[in-house]
């Protein structure tokens, strides 16, 4: 099956960091959040607070102009707009990894293809004439590596995408009203730290990516709303 994303030059992602917030309600407990920084070599959860209220002034300073992650609200674009944010979501975040994780593999494929193509065709010639071309060598290469993305997310449980990770579930210690939102916000950095090491190794392979495909940060859904976030801002 053939895969295909909307290319993105390299003047549109010369976004090189992006600044996350994410946003649980609890009933009874009131509103935690969390901010996340991200760029080409980190993903940093920065610190969480918890509020009674959306309309207390410091949560403005906190979640203004960032891609927001909701959980157990049913408002989430609301709320992201309210603060000159975006709403992203976890689901997207994987299915775009599990299709550029699918393309990096077939562009791989194809190119051996096509180069066992070429060499089949170069030793076809007679050596008397082969010796006036271009010589060509049949490449062996490393198969390109990629984690698997058949994850699935629910975020009233986030823990157990974590579980599918085999990565820690909790965090001795937590808040019980902060319990979610850690969960979720250490799920956040594993899914990112998987996607660079990911877009490392593709973008390493400078002859599958054209120059002016650089690093990035975030997955295509998530990278198309941050240039809008800092197109308007």
């Amino acid at each position: 099956m053939s895969v295909t994303l909307t290319k993105l030059t390299r003047m549109q992602t010369n976004a090189t960091w992006a600044n996350l917030g994410v946003v649980c309600f609890e009933e009874g407990l009131g509103y935690s959040i969390e901010t996340i920084s991200v760029d080409t070599n980190s993903c940093t959860l920065s610190g969480a607070w918890d509020f009674e209220t959306l309309d207390d002034p410091a949560v403005t300073s906190i979640l203004g102009a960032r891609l927001v992650i909701t959980c157990g609200l049913d408002n989430g674009d609301v709320v992201a707009n309210r603060f000159a944010s975006k709403r992203v979501d976890i689901k997207s975040f994987i299915a775009d990894a599990s299709v550029s994780a699918k393309d990096g593999i077939e562009r791989f494929n194809r190119y051996l293809d096509e180069n066992a193509r070429q060499y089949a065709e170069y030793m076809s010639i007679p050596p008397a004439e082969r010796k006036f071309l271009p010589k060509v060598i049949k490449k062996k290469l490393e198969p390109i590596y990629a984690h698997s993305w058949e994850l699935s997310y629910d975020e009233l449980a986030p823990e157990l995408t974590l579980r599918q990770l085999g990565k820690r579930e909790s965090i001795e210690g937590t808040p019980h009203n902060m319990v979610r939102l850690i969960t979720t916000s250490w799920l956040i950095k594993h899914l990112v730290d998987r996607w660079r090491e990911d877009e490392m190794e593709r973008k390493s392979r400078e002859y599958l990516y054209p120059e002016d495909e650089g690093l990035e940060v975030l997955p295509h859904s998530w990278m198309t709303e941050l240039l809008k976030l800092n197109a308007a801002s």
